[in-house]
């Protein structure tokens, strides 16, 4: 896979660093040198394909969190009404409680970011 600008060797590093858990690792998998690969996250082109493609895999994974969130949700209500475990049940409706707030804090902050860079955009107008 060509990426952006990027050599071979980048390219490597960069797809490592996407699958590896530590730095360290990835530089051991794209079998480069660690000054080589210190050197290439100086680079603004090699950092900005780094956040492109992992902002994409980020956007992936939620997608697939979304498709198996109604079932989940269902799971969950159904322990939540059927469980003979009290403590079951409590848990089931305490995350389902949690996660719906957690829902609305972040639907609010977006509706307040879309207002804010709204009005922002209407002050610099020309």
């Amino acid at each position: 896979m060509k990426i952006a600008e990027l050599k071979p060797k980048q390219e490597q590093l960069l797809m490592a660093m996407l699958s590896e858990p530590s730095f360290e690792e990835a530089v051991r998998k794209a079998g480069i040198a660690r000054t080589t690969a210190f050197r290439y996250k100086k680079d603004p082109i090699f950092m900005d394909e780094f956040r492109k493609l992992k902002k994409e895999m980020i956007e992936t994974t939620t997608a697939k969190l979304q498709l198996a969130s109604n079932t989940a949700v269902q799971s969950l209500f159904e322990v939540s009404q059927s469980s003979k475990s009290d403590l079951a049940r409590v848990q089931a409706s305490k995350t389902i409680l949690e996660f719906a707030y957690k829902g609305y804090e972040l639907e609010d902050l977006a509706e307040r970011l879309r207002r804010l860079e709204s009005d922002d955009n209407n002050h610099y107008i020309d």
